[in-house]
């Protein structure tokens, strides 16, 4: 009987424990938990109109936040500062690590800045949400007062090859991400377009930026700017680890965070035409040689508008980068 009962009581322990792991692991998975995490900030990165919302720590971990906050939170740390973040956790479907930051503190000079619940949107799609099979994560945080939020995360639909034989009409070219136009599939990747010449002038004079929100860049992502004359009009080359990755406003990933040969890091934006082939080319950890352009944002922050995307262990490519640039870029 003894015997009998142990091996029941065994029995319910370790399916006990198994449903326990289990849930862990998906818990972990997609929607997660409230975090605490330290680290280095190492990159801080553009949304659409000059907007900044998101920055990167050193592990390749993006912390979003809503872009009204980022003048506190850009004076309480700053790039190379030690940062502590508070908030829900997302992993991607590729590893990626995301945090919904609610609190981030400087720990050498203890400055916090807090981000009120009531900030964050709950309207489908958004961060914090019900979980959605079919949604994506988001860094729509709001600056009105909806009610209270229902702390949960938003799930991803798992990112896949474009589907053997599938055909969308292609999409005017572009140099950048544009509102409207069809991402849409193609049997192999296209030869991109360079950016757009400098507007007539007086020699030597520099281009005019163009207002703050006439980006041509979809929601979430950081737009191609107007060259200046001041600004490179190499092609430049930069080869580094993929870090982590950004999506666009439909789950696809829209760039990834290099950390390149010299120590630096780089936000790296691929551009539409190349989009559903990137995780072939940059899996997570993976050496990769980026071909474009380069932007520089309004706080400094380094975007890399990637015209190819190269393995280095494989050799694997996409994207093109036959079409040469005429003019450098400025954020």
């Amino acid at each position: 009987m003894n015997t009998r009962r142990n091996k029941w009581i065994t029995s319910f322990f370790l399916i006990s424990l198994a449903v326990a792991l289990a849930v862990g692991m998906a818990w972990a998975q997609g929607a997660g938990g409230w975090v605490s995490v330290q680290g280095t900030l190492a990159q801080y990165a553009p949304a659409a109109g000059d907007r900044v919302n998101t920055f990167f720590l050193d592990d390749g971990t993006e912390v979003h936040f809503p872009a009204q906050f980022y003048s506190r939170i850009g004076s309480v740390v700053k790039k190379g500062d030690q940062v502590k973040v508070t908030g829900r956790i997302y992993v991607g479907p590729v590893g990626d690590v995301h945090i919904y930051a609610s609190m981030i503190t400087n720990p050498t000079s203890g400055s916090t800045v807090t981000i009120p619940t009531n900030t964050v949107s709950t309207a489908a799609g958004s961060y914090p949400a019900a979980p959605a099979v079919a949604s994506s994560p988001s860094t729509a945080y709001q600056a009105a007062q909806p009610a209270a939020a229902q702390p949960a995360a938003t799930g991803a639909a798992p990112l896949t090859a474009p589907p053997s034989g599938a055909s969308v009409p292609a999409a005017a070219p572009s140099t950048g991400y544009q509102p409207g136009l069809p991402m849409g599939y193609a049997p192999a990747p296209a030869a991109l377009p360079g950016p757009p010449a400098p507007p007539p002038g007086p020699p030597g004079a520099a281009a005019p930026a163009p207002p703050l929100g006439a980006s041509s860049a979809a929601p979430g992502m950081p737009g191609v700017r107007a060259p200046t004359a001041t600004a490179s009009t190499q092609e430049t080359t930069l080869s580094g680890v993929v870090r982590g990755f950004m999506y666009g406003p439909a789950g696809e990933i829209g760039g990834f965070l290099l950390l390149s040969d010299d120590g630096t890091t780089v936000t790296v934006q691929v551009l539409p035409e190349i989009s559903p082939w990137i995780t072939t080319v940059a899996a997570m950890g993976s050496t990769v040689k980026v071909t474009g352009w380069m932007n520089i944002g309004p706080a400094g922050e380094r975007t890399f508008v990637a015209m190819s995307v190269q393995n280095v262990k494989t050799g694997e490519t996409v994207g093109s980068a036959s079409a040469q640039p005429t003019g450098g870029y400025s954020q």
